[in-house]
């Protein structure tokens, strides 16, 4: 009924996720159209790209095995000798993740990929045997609604079983070229330790001009926070959807509505330590400038992390001192009236997929911080500072607490991208510029 709906539809919204399943799926999912608007943009590369990452835990993997082992090879067995030889080999903690650049070598890897290619042989035949059965239509009615469903539980076991012989066989040859291969392990409640791996291609770009692209007549990206830069500010973006700055695509940027200056204040606190450097003297110093402006602002905050051990850190400082201030709240108008980034966005280093991706930038003569880093951290930041006013009465404070945004070099970068708030120094200022605000 969903899918008549579906195809009798002008228009159809779905979800960013929806939307690259569709073309993970090879067009199969949604109806078939030419033209799209993509909202949020700045997020959709990531999404389609990570649509594209192989992933599967070891316990995950055991499942499959059993199920579709059945009726062919005895997979369960070869991954217990392959689970167990690969577990030993390792030494990650828990948590902790591993790049792989070369293949392991096992010999127990090579089995287990042979009868896992022997398994998807047995499904495709499986599935043969049952589009004969549908296209002759020797059943009839209810018979042939079961025999659909079963066409598709095959099918999504022949998609399982392909994504883990991927996997397999880059943990036996290492990842191809354009690839990442990683292993993460996610230990869960048991005797056995377990471990996921993923394998993702390296470029969203080339994903999306030849998966995406091709199949469209028309696409507009539209977003608040595309622009990562005050000069060529859609430069990065367009990078991600695999355009060359010969080749882009047409661009135009529009004056917020907001009226940023008369309804937002910018508090820059001096004297913060260098979370870089400092930490530990930084959470205690944002601690402290979180409680007061908490209790400036009678709460109504959102206070944004950039890491879960950050955000203990300040919690078991502020301890009970918050009282019964809101801390975290996602609302609107004047029930919310400040938003706090503690730290300035920039994503792991040593995060495997961002890793191989920056050692890319390095050998193509570029800075990575500047290419990659630096307009990540931004449209984060924008993001973050959206929180705040998104109507044209919204008001309030935006607090950024890390002091590189005033020390280093690219903070005058990232503050160049940022709405053209009234900015404070310090907190009697803030103080007197607050009351009047709400005044």
């Amino acid at each position: 009924m969903a899918r008549n709906l579906w195809r009798e539809s002008r228009l159809l919204i779905v979800n960013h996720s929806l939307l690259a399943s569709h073309f993970v799926l090879g067009g199969r999912f949604l109806p078939e159209f030419s033209h799209l608007v993509v909202d949020e943009a700045h997020r959709f590369p990531d999404t389609f790209h990570e649509a594209f990452i192989s992933s599967a835990s070891f316990s995950e993997m055991e499942a499959l095995f059993h199920e579709v082992g059945r009726d062919g090879p005895d997979l369960t067995s070869l991954f217990e000798v392959f689970r167990s030889r690969l577990t030993a080999a390792l030494t990650l903690a828990r948590g902790e993740q591993r790049r792989l650049t070369a293949g392991l070598a096992l010999s127990e890897a090579r089995n287990l990929e042979s009868a896992m290619e022997k398994c998807a042989r047995l499904l495709a035949k499986s599935m043969e045997a049952l589009q004969s059965q549908q296209e002759l239509g020797f059943a009839g009615g209810e018979a042939r609604m079961e025999n659909s469903v079963e066409m598709m539980r095959v099918q999504a076991r022949i998609e399982r079983v392909n994504s883990v012989r991927s996997l397999v066989r880059g943990l036996l040859a290492g990842p191809a070229q354009g690839e990442v291969l990683w292993l993460t392990r996610v230990d869960r409640d048991g005797p056995l330790s377990d471990y996921r791996v993923q394998l993702a291609p390296l470029r969203p770009g080339e994903l999306l001009q030849e998966k995406f692209f091709p199949q469209l007549r028309s696409v507009v990206f539209t977003s608040a926070t595309l622009a990562a830069r005050a000069s060529d500010p859609f430069a990065y973006f367009a990078r991600e959807l695999g355009y060359s700055r010969e080749a882009g695509p047409r661009v135009l940027q529009l004056d917020s509505p907001f009226a940023y200056r008369e309804n937002s204040l910018l508090y820059l606190p001096g004297q913060m330590p260098d979370p870089s450097r400092q930490e530990d003297a930084f959470h205690r110093a944002a601690a402290g400038e979180i409680q007061r402006l908490l209790e400036l602002t009678h709460g109504g905050a959102f206070v944004l992390f950039t890491s879960r051990r950050s955000l203990r850190a300040v919690q078991s400082l502020l301890g009970r001192s918050s009282g019964n201030y809101t801390l975290i709240s996602q609302v609107a108008g004047d029930r919310l009236r400040l938003v706090i980034l503690v730290r300035l966005p920039f994503r792991v280093p040593d995060e495997p997929l961002h890793a191989a991706r920056m050692e890319e930038e390095r050998a193509a003569g570029r800075d990575p911080f500047q290419s990659l880093q630096l307009p990540q951290a931004v449209i984060s930041m924008k993001q973050g500072y959206g929180r705040l006013i998104r109507s044209v009465s919204d008001r309030g404070i935006v607090s950024i607490l890390d002091p590189r945004l005033r020390t280093k070099g690219y903070g005058r970068d990232i503050m160049q991208t940022l709405p053209d708030s009234q900015r404070v120094y310090s907190f009697n200022d803030l103080t007197q510029a607050y009351k009047k605000l709400f005044n």
